[in-house]
């Protein structure tokens, strides 16, 4: 390209050179069109020539040929692989030309209305008559930098503008194996790396939303390495690195870990009551990696297999196993010892569980109603499982409240039947009040005691008489020791 260069220049100089003749020119003859001027001296009385005059109008003309740049030259963003546009305007060109010059790799570009690289993606329109527009196509990242549009004048002018050309993210070796399978306990490092422009931020996360966990704590992790020190299965997941830089679209790789350990057990409850009759369902949680085989034994080892006694289900959930035996119609000789089963190529584990007789459910009959109690026991002791319904029991308990005051009113009419009771006066009755107090103290009413009273005389025995002289003095004394709080009680 430097021989366009010194052609530019060249022409430079003799459009200069040019320009400069013909405003001499210009210049002779203005002066010669032009009269001096006479000025007579006040006090020598001589005159004097002052010389040329100036012609101002000559130089607001020349000044106003100038070419002059309206705008300034837009910096332009794309992303690569994009067309670029870069527009240029000049006033007052006249003779001069405009060009189009690439200042980062000194070259020209274009020379007026001639485009003189040979790289085929930049062209040059003429929109109107005074605009230079530059095309770049399928920008690249070499095409980044800045570019002059200048004129050809002495001194020369000019008006630069920037092509920034960004590229997204790109995450280098992205398809590469991302599947790692370390053992449990090993440290685990995993590197990231992305290029683009600008320069892209890398952030860790896991797939599953889960919180990253470096050493018992939370971690953000926001650089090209993530390291995990003693590795456990709580860390098996599907790790992400994100990369990206503001310029979509961002970009990620997934890493798949998987933590290989020996299987393990948890079993919720080791001792299971049942009775004859009763189906029972025994359950085991285990886990491992790789995915173990697991199965159910009997305490002599004998494999229980699915069928009309025995119905085994497993299901699986990433490295964890749920595993449940159904035992139908138990048996006495189903009361044994059972081992859940769990081995995969690290090892082999497996749990017990024991399964025990308990009491038969209870039956309570009351008249039409019907009320079974199971009872059954568990690894903290015994408890009573009463399976009346609420009906049932409102139903019970009123009958049970019939039968007691049943029975109260049973005891009072025995009590009652005890008592000595007096049979009708023969001549003159009792008073009721006095009969109470006879009661009170055992006197009967038969016919060697009694209260008879008339016109020929006393007509009962001397006890009787005893016994209400008595009755009187006890009332009286009664009377007399409770008047506070207490009716007394007198006799008319």
């Amino acid at each position: 390209m430097k021989p366009f260069l010194i052609l530019f220049v060249l022409l430079t100089i003799v459009h200069a050179k040019t320009a400069e003749r013909h405003s001499n020119s210009k210049n002779r003859q203005r002066t010669q069109r032009t009269p001096s001027i006479e000025v007579n001296s006040a006090t020598s009385g001589s005159s004097k020539t002052i010389g040329h005059s100036v012609d101002y109008d000559h130089f607001l003309e020349e000044g106003s040929m100038l070419p002059y740049f309206p705008e300034k030259v837009n910096n332009v963003t794309v992303t690569i692989g994009q067309n670029a546009e870069l527009r240029c305007a000049v006033d007052n060109l006249n003779n001069y030309k405009v060009a189009w010059v690439s200042v980062d790799s000194q070259t020209i570009l274009s020379i007026h209305n001639n485009v003189i690289t040979r790289n085929p993606r930049i062209s040059l329109s003429r929109p109107s008559s005074n605009q230079w527009h530059l095309h770049i196509q399928r920008a690249k990242q070499s095409d980044r930098g800045w570019y002059m549009c200048q004129i050809n004048t002495d001194p020369m002018v000019h008006r630069s503008g920037y092509l920034e050309v960004v590229v997204p993210p790109r995450i280098l070796n992205k398809d590469d194996e991302g599947d790692l399978v370390v053992r449990e306990g090993d440290n685990l490092t995993l590197s990231c790396d992305a290029v683009g422009h600008p320069r892209p931020h890398i952030v860790w996360r896991r797939e599953d939303s889960e919180d990253i966990m470096v050493e018992g704590r939370k971690a953000i992790v926001e650089n090209r390495t993530l390291r995990i020190p003693k590795i456990s299965r709580l860390h098996m997941a599907d790790y992400l690195c994100v990369a990206s830089n503001g310029i979509a679209p961002s970009t990620s790789k997934k890493y798949r870990i998987k933590v290989q350990f020996p299987p393990m057990f948890w079993i919720p409850s080791q001792l299971e009551g049942a009775y004859v009759g009763q189906d029972i369902t025994l359950e085991c949680h285990s886990e491992a990696f790789p995915k173990s085989i697991n199965y159910w034994i009997k305490e002599d080892g004998a494999m229980l297999i699915s069928g009309n006694k025995y119905e085994s289900l497993i299901v699986d959930s990433g490295y964890k196993v749920y595993m449940k035996l159904r035992i139908r119609n138990v048996s006495k000789t189903d009361f044994m010892e059972y081992k859940c089963v769990a081995k995969n190529s690290l090892g082999g584990s497996d749990g017990s569980i024991t399964l025990y007789e308990v009491k038969p459910p209870t039956t309570i009959t009351t008249l039409a109603t019907t009320t079974t109690t199971t009872t059954a026991k568990s690894t903290q002791g015994w408890f009573e499982v009463d399976t009346t319904s609420a009906a049932d029991r409102r139903r019970l308990k009123e009958r049970r409240k019939e039968r007691i005051l049943a029975k109260r009113r049973k005891e009072a009419s025995r009590r009652q039947k005890e008592l000595v009771t007096f049979d009708e006066p023969t001549t003159a009755p009792v008073d009721d009040e006095y009969e109470g107090l006879f009661e009170k103290f055992g006197l009967g009413k038969d016919s060697n005691s009694r209260a008879s009273t008339g016109v020929h005389g006393i007509s009962g025995s001397f006890t009787f008489y005893y016994a209400y002289i008595s009755c009187t003095f006890s009332v009286l004394m009664i009377g007399l020791t409770q008047r506070r709080g207490t009716q007394v009680i007198s006799f008319v």
